[in-house]
C-alpha cells in the first residue's frame, strides 16, 4: 500500500508535481547542453569565436556591437576554462536532476541535495565567468531564482518522508 502510484501522486500533490517538473527542464536541459558543448569539444567553440568575430565587424548599431562583445567575452572565457567549466556544469546540473527525482518519490534528503544544487550551480557560473562585467548581475538574479524554488520546495516538506 505504501508503493501504491495513486497515493504517491495523492501524497505529492500538484504544486510539487508541477515544481518537479520545472526543475527537470531546467536542470535536464543543462545536462543535455553540458554534454553537446563537451562532445564538440573547443572546436566548436573556437568556431563560434570566429563566427561572433565576423558579426562583430559588420555590427551596424553600438547596442549590437555591444552585446556581440559580451558575447565573444564569454565565449573566450568558456574556451579557457572549457574542460573544468563543462564538468562542473554537468556534475552539479546531474545532482539536480536526481535531488528532483528524489524530491518526486518525496524523500527529504532531496531537498538538502536540491539546496545544494541551487546555490553551487550560479556560483561555479560565476567563479568562470566573474572577469565579465554582467557576471554580478547574472549571479544575483540566478540566485533569486534559486531562492524562490527552495521556498517553494520547502513549502512541500511535510509531504516528504526520510
Amino acid at each position: 500500500m505504501e508503493n501504491d502510484p495513486n497515493s504517491m501522486k495523492e501524497k505529492r500533490g500538484t504544486f510539487l508535481l508541477v515544481l518537479c517538473i520545472l526543475s527537470w527542464i531546467s536542470s535536464g536541459f543543462s545536462v543535455i547542453s553540458s554534454l553537446t558543448t563537451l562532445v564538440g569539444g573547443k572546436k566548436g567553440i573556437q568556431d563560434q569565436i570566429l563566427e561572433m568575430e565576423d558579426q562583430l565587424e559588420s555590427a551596424d548599431s553600438e547596442f549590437l556591437y555591444s552585446i556581440l562583445e559580451n558575447a565573444l567575452i564569454q565565449l573566450n572565457a568558456t574556451l579557457e576554462n572549457f574542460f573544468p567549466l563543462q564538468l562542473s556544469l554537468l556534475v552539479i546540473s546531474a545532482v539536480g536532476v536526481f535531488s528532483v527525482y528524489l524530491m518526486f518519490n518525496l524523500k527529504k534528503n532531496g531537498f538538502g541535495l536540491y539546496v545544494l544544487y541551487a546555490i553551487l550551480s550560479p556560483l561555479i557560473t560565476f567563479y568562470f565567468f566573474r572577469n565579465i562585467p554582467e557576471s554580478t548581475t547574472t549571479l544575483i538574479f540566478s540566485l533569486s531564482i534559486s531562492a524562490v524554488f527552495i521556498i517553494m520546495y520547502y513549502t512541500n516538506l511535510k509531504r516528504m518522508t526520510n
